[in-house]
């Protein structure tokens, strides 16, 4: 077994294509295939202690060097899908947030570009929305808006700790004492 054999639906990529093997093992007679996405492109992610449900994406910034059985799509390309924003008002009563794996730096503008996503989706208005951004390995954190903030925590494992953000009263967290 490989890395998505492993983690199954804990392996989250919101913008990575593959395209598989053929029978044989190999990719020469795949070639003609669509591309699949790598994992689920978006999970529920529940708090061990407390219950609580985050609804999680994750992306890959706007890379390009990709190999041929491969594919990042563009992160404005991914987010205007219908399956974002259907994702997005799917879970946004039952979740008390917005989780973002970016592997992307701090300023990158497709940051943004998620955020407005969210805000724009039904139900993603006023969602309490974190991004955990990596790629620039410096230590920041930035506001996006009054429900959103981004943080990236070092290089190397050099930080380590916790983000925690207020949520609003809701049926997703009415069974938290």
């Amino acid at each position: 077994g490989g890395l998505l054999e492993h983690f199954g639906e804990r392996c989250v990529t919101s913008n990575q294509f593959y395209r598989p093997l053929s029978s044989t093992g190999s990719n020469s007679s795949a070639r003609g295939q669509q591309m699949e996405p790598l994992s689920v492109r978006h999970t529920i992610l529940r708090g061990p202690n407390s219950g609580r449900d985050l609804l999680a994406f994750g992306f890959l910034f706007n890379f390009g060097s990709f190999s041929p059985n491969s594919f990042v799509q563009w992160v404005e390309q991914a987010v205007a899908e219908p399956w974002f924003a259907q994702a997005v008002a799917a879970h946004a009563e039952d979740v008390v947030g917005v989780a973002v794996l970016a592997h992307m730096g701090w300023t990158d503008e497709s940051i943004e570009v998620i955020r407005a996503a969210v805000r724009a989706a039904p139900g993603g208005a006023h969602l309490p929305m974190v991004v955990l951004a990596g790629h620039t390995h410096i230590r920041v954190f930035s506001r996006l808006d009054e429900n959103a903030g981004l943080l990236e925590s070092g290089r190397y494992f050099d930080t380590i700790g916790m983000i925690g953000f207020d949520t609003p009263p809701s049926a997703a967290n009415a069974h938290v004492a």
